[in-house]
This record gives structure tokens, C-alpha cells and sequence, in this order.
């Protein structure tokens, strides 16, 4: 390739392009400038270290000194710069060793990742504040895929069903049900698969690890990826056994009351304070 082509492809470039040596530039293009904030003649005079964050300055240089001295070190990495006006950019360098009128160099070229760092890390944060949610309700969630096994699971989940972590995961909801309540939920996420409604069914009866039955309460929905395709199912679930006995209860012992006073052989009613008959 001719110097001439070499400088026009050098200068054109839509990345950061720049030659190092004895821990100074000695050559940048218009791109390098854009991206730190300083101009050309000004990147000319900084040295190389004082563009890097703290914290990553000793291996950033120790990477270029090694590679300098023919040590086979990684061609490309991600580290932290600083711009002229003092804020954080993430770039991703990749390098190679050259020679420079005579004497060993470094060809650098960076690309600015900042937006996707910073994309990430909202990402990171919006998970963990879930997560945290999910992980201090008293209701389970589930998500399972479209045969029925679970693959994501709150830590109340767990605990209703009453398994580890790692045994519950991958676990087909026919495992912990018998089959009329298997056909139960197998009928709702049917639904849900057909017409994309929300679903919610209760009276479900599970079966524990310990072999203990328990009645749930849970909603369903579908999960879609980006392409709009479904690909499992996503709900909450609600352990209503206290509740479902207690109106057992209630029932039984209405149904007795009712009897007894059915076969008291005698003229019974019931007044209100105005003398009523309720």
C-alpha cells in the first residue's frame, strides 16, 4: 500500500486511529480528536496515560509495554478514558505493534462504547431493582417455558412448593400436581396460548416435596420474545389453603347449625331490634 493511500484511509477512517510511541502520539487522525475532546496539535503534546482513568493506568500501560517488547499480550480490550472535559468514556482499543521510522510503535484503534455501557448498566439496574422486588413478595412467580417447565422462580416459590432452588428448576408442573389438577393448569395455559388472554384459576391443589397438599390461587400470561413469538408463560402464585380451610369450616359448621336448629321441636325465629321478624 503507498503512503498515500495509507494517510487517506488513515485520516478518513470513521473510528479513532493513532500511532504510539515512547508513551506519546505520533500520529492521530480527525477521529481521535472528535472523540477525546482535544484537538490534534493538542493530543500531539498530552502523553498517552494522562487520557486513561486512574484506576486503569497501570495495566492499560503495562499492556502496551509488554506488547512493545514483543510479549504476546490480548489485541483487544475495554478500558476507561478520560475526555477533555473530564468525564468517564468506555471505549474498546484494538492494537498492534509496528514499526515507526525505524522503531517500535503501537497502532491503536478505539471505538467508543459509552452508550452501551451506559445501556447495560441501566439494564443491570432495572433487573436488580426487580429481582429485589420479586424477591421480598410473599407471592410466587414463576415463568415456565411452553411445555411447563419452570426457568425463572422467585425464592416464595420455593417456598410453597417446598423445594430447593435447584431442584425446582426445570421441574414440569405435572410433578407437583395430580392428574386432575395437572389438567387443570394444562387447560388454562392452553387458553392463555390461544387466545393471548390473561388467565386465572383457582383451587389448584399442589403437592410439596414433603408430600403435604396445599391449594394455590395463580394468574397466567404469555411471554413473547422480541419477534413477537411465544415462548412460555409467566404468572404469580398464592397459597390459599388457610383460607380454603377456613371456609370449609365455616360451611360445616353453618351446615350443622342449620340442622340443629331444623330438628329443635319448637317455633323458632330471628328479630330485629324493631321486632321485625328477619
Amino acid at each position: 500500500m503507498s503512503t498515500i493511500n495509507f494517510q487517506k484511509i488513515f485520516s478518513s477512517s470513521p473510528l479513532p486511529i493513532y500511532v504510539l510511541q515512547d508513551g506519546f502520539f505520533r500520529l492521530i487522525n480527525p477521529k481521535m480528536a472528535e472523540v477525546t475532546g482535544y484537538t490534534m496539535v493538542e493530543l500531539l503534546k498530552t502523553p498517552f496515560v494522562e487520557l486513561i482513568h486512574p484506576d486503569d493506568r497501570p495495566w492499560v500501560e503495562r499492556n502496551a509495554l509488554r506488547r512493545l517488547a514483543g510479549e504476546k499480550v490480548p489485541e483487544e480490550y475495554e478500558f476507561r478514558a478520560i475526555n477533555r472535559r473530564g468525564e468517564v468514556i468506555y471505549v474498546r482499543g484494538f492494537f498492534s505493534r509496528i514499526e515507526y521510522n525505524g522503531r517500535p510503535a503501537i497502532l491503536g484503534q478505539i471505538m467508543n462504547i459509552t452508550e452501551q455501557k451506559q445501556a447495560e448498566e441501566a439494564l443491570r439496574e432495572s433487573e436488580e431493582k426487580y429481582r429485589t422486588i420479586l424477591e421480598n413478595i410473599e407471592d410466587g412467580y414463576f415463568e415456565v417455558d411452553l411445555a411447563g417447565n419452570l426457568t425463572f422462580f422467585n425464592t416464595s416459590l420455593c417456598q410453597i412448593l417446598g423445594y430447593a432452588y435447584n431442584e425446582l428448576i426445570g421441574l414440569n408442573y405435572r410433578q407437583y400436581t395430580d392428574k386432575e389438577n395437572a389438567t387443570k393448569l394444562y387447560q388454562a395455559f392452553n387458553k392463555v396460548y390461544r387466545t393471548g388472554a390473561h388467565s386465572k384459576l383457582c383451587d389448584v391443589e399442589i403437592i410439596r416435596k414433603d408430600g403435604a397438599k396445599r391449594f394455590i390461587e395463580t394468574s397466567i400470561s404469555q411471554i413473547s420474545d422480541s419477534k413477537g413469538q411465544r415462548i412460555g408463560f409467566r404468572g404469580v402464585v398464592r397459597d390459599i389453603t388457610e383460607r380454603k380451610q377456613a371456609d370449609e369450616a365455616l360451611h360445616k359448621s353453618e351446615a350443622r347449625y342449620r340442622d340443629l336448629v331444623k330438628s329443635i321441636p319448637a317455633i323458632v325465629c330471628e328479630l330485629a331490634p324493631d321486632g321485625k321478624v328477619l
